[in-house]
């Protein structure tokens, strides 16, 4: 955490110290929205990220040895499809998380554009209330946020699939092992049905909580990282 709060205050003054040395030939591609969105939204992404960390490790350190559980309590080939099936559902969270990184892109650009319009509304309330604006501006900025609107309910169905997902990995998980075993006629006690399926629970929480929520911060922290690269270019 403290890390993460270092990152985040020496990202801020990198921003606000290029932002004062920006020439005025620059300001026409740059935007006060654009800067109060990197210094308020993108440089939070690296502090969330940081406390975040060690569940990459943490997880597949964890996954191995109930691999090696499951090995050792029914057989090889059921352990190793359900594995299979482990793996399978960490590469659709990652699709899932590409997918609204995309969102994230364009819902911040979206944002930095309704910032950017409502500070011209502000700043020239004047010209505005003089040539009889006010009907206009309200349409565009009305247009800005539905267009932000569409993209954040977008990224919404995508993180209730992600959910979905995560609610039906484990019965799928226990479908599959068991399936398995029942078809390459192993015997299966009620003690080591109980104890994978306890197994299975602990799995459940790295792809229910852990992997979904981490996938997303690491997309926050990629679209961050590249728009505050394109700003200090």
């Amino acid at each position: 955490m403290r890390v993460g709060i270092r990152i985040r205050n020496a990202l801020s003054a990198i921003i606000y110290k290029h932002a004062l040395s920006i020439k005025s030939t620059v300001w026409q591609y740059t935007n006060t929205g654009q800067i109060i969105n990197l210094i308020a939204n993108d440089t939070s992404k690296f502090e969330e990220i940081c406390s975040r960390l060690h569940f990459l490790w943490e997880g597949p350190v964890e996954a191995v040895i109930i691999f090696i559980f499951l090995w050792w309590i029914i057989h090889p080939i059921p352990a190793l499809f359900a594995y299979l099936v482990y793996f399978l559902s960490i590469i659709i969270l990652f699709l899932i998380g590409g997918h609204l990184s995309k969102y994230r892109d364009l819902k911040t650009s979206c944002s930095d554009k309704r910032v950017h319009v409502l500070d011209e509304f502000i700043h020239g309330y004047e010209v505005i209330k003089m040539y009889n604006w006010e009907k206009l501006m309200e349409d565009r900025i009305n247009q800005i946020r539905q267009n932000e609107f569409d993209i954040l309910k977008q990224a919404y169905y995508l993180r209730a699939l992600n959910t979905i997902h995560s609610f039906i990995i484990v019965p799928i998980l226990a479908l599959t092992t068991f399936g398995t075993a029942w078809l390459l006629d192993h015997r299966l006690n009620p003690i080591d049905c109980f104890t994978v399926l306890a197994f299975f629970g602990l799995l459940r929480n790295q792809i229910m909580f852990i992997m979904p929520l981490l996938t997303e911060r690491l997309t926050d922290v990629q679209v961050a990282s590249k728009r505050i690269d394109a700003f200090m270019r």
